[in-house]
């Protein structure tokens, strides 16, 4: 039973965000829906997903038993089937196991995407072994060497700075300086009880102990390089998580050495297009690729928190009030209640 509106899709709608890839999502939930949005069924942004991760873990549910091979090639073609177009490989322990899944996405035409929970020698293995992208932080301040690597091997690095692995992350940093629960656009579309839990009561970190802008240096040295950062904001703040990934990534939080706003706003945009394959057709400004356009009261190359000033959002042609998510042409019409407002 699937909701008529969706209210993650539509928070980031409203904020700007146009087309996602979740790389780890309810395999009977996430396709289904994606398709929903595609045949205008449901609003939001273009949905591209992992489904379920193929993990290592053999406690849990969602174990993906891998033993040889051929067992790696099952299982993508499985996750292919259901429409993934990046497979996700999360815990799987032995390197040998992720050569086999490297092999068979290769074999399959299908990209790769890892987690390696913070390990820079799992990170670097990956990279070396030929997936496409790995997500989250390398948690380390980066040498030249681990620079090179990345910017000559052609792998995605999505940081995730909101979770940065290695210390205090930005999620914590933006719930400290700012109030989500109060602002009035999320509001409009977050259920209340989901604000409730999020940075009315948190730990008080000093701002120089924050980790995630040491990772940001990281990154903003890997992108200057010639290497592929993306941008990722993991889902926990639907819509406004997005800018913070962003702002965090153009250095917000004032150490020197992050991104400009006019790299960070390409790791947003071109970068994450490129790493689904899509650039295509999406990622910039251009004749012949669909139109996808942010129009903003306020310039994010002057200062980077002007990216949430959003007064229309254009997804594929169709034009929406940012403040409301009001379809504004080709034809008017209001939001769909959500099943979590009353009268």
């Amino acid at each position: 039973m699937l909701p008529e509106t969706k209210w993650e899709y539509a928070a980031n709608l409203a904020y700007g965000v146009t087309t996602v890839y979740d790389p780890s999502a309810p395999t009977l939930d996430v396709f289904e829906q994606a398709e929903m949005v595609e045949a205008g069924r449901m609003l939001g942004p273009r949905v591209y997903s992992s489904g379920d991760v193929l993990y290592g873990g053999e406690q849990t549910p969602i174990y993906a038993r891998v033993k040889s091979q051929k067992d790696a090639l099952r299982q993508v073609r499985r996750m292919k089937a259901y429409g993934a177009l990046m497979i996700k490989v999360y815990q799987q322990p032995r390197r040998d196991q992720r050569l086999w899944f490297a092999q068979a996405c290769r074999d399959e035409h299908v990209r790769l995407t890892v987690e390696g929970a913070g390990e820079l020698h799992t990170d670097l293995s990956t990279v070396v072994d030929g997936f496409t992208a790995f997500e989250h932080a390398l948690p380390y301040e980066l040498r030249n060497d681990v620079i090179q690597l990345l910017s000559r091997a052609g792998t995605y690095y999505t940081p995730t700075l909101i979770v940065a692995y290695g210390g205090p992350d930005a999620e914590h940093y933006f719930y400290q300086t700012a109030n989500p629960h109060d602002n009035e656009k999320l509001r409009r579309f977050v259920p209340h009880r989901m604000l409730d839990g999020l940075g009315l009561r948190h730990p008080w970190i000093a701002p120089d102990e924050y980790h995630f802008m040491e990772v940001a240096r990281g990154a903003a040295a890997v992108a200057r390089a010639g290497g592929h950062v993306s941008l990722g904001a993991h889902g926990q703040l639907q819509g406004l998580g997005a800018h913070w990934e962003l702002w965090a990534m153009a250095g917000d939080g004032g150490r020197g050495g992050a991104m400009t706003p006019h790299e960070a706003l390409g790791a947003a945009t071109r970068d994450a297009a490129e790493k689904l394959g899509f650039l295509p057709d999406l990622g910039t400004v251009e004749a012949g690729k669909l139109a996808d356009l942010i129009v903003l009261d306020a310039d994010p190359l002057a200062d980077i928190h002007n990216s949430t000033k959003i007064a229309w959002v254009v997804k594929n042609g169709v034009v929406f009030d940012a403040a409301t998510l009001a379809e504004a042409w080709p034809v008017e019409r209001a939001l769909p209640k959500m099943f979590w407002q009353g009268d």
